[in-house]
């Protein structure tokens, strides 16, 4: 699947590994985006329960 450029596989239900990150995106820059995610400020916005990185495989897990 692809989002805003992100390209990501749905592993089941609650996780969702990204594997194309957005064009001029580092992983730890995205990393740390999705980590504001986890406690969002804005009680209706998106959140996440955990961000793993794989930094030798360049792959990210969200647990949604």
């Amino acid at each position: 699947m692809m989002c805003n450029n992100t390209v990501y596989v749905q592993r089941d239900a609650t996780t969702l590994e990204v594997t194309e990150l957005p064009i001029r995106k580092w992983t730890q820059d995205y990393k740390e985006f999705l980590e504001t995610l986890i406690k969002p400020e804005d009680k209706n916005a998106p959140a996440l329960l955990e961000v793993n990185s794989c930094a030798l495989s360049v792959s990210l897990l969200v647990y949604c």
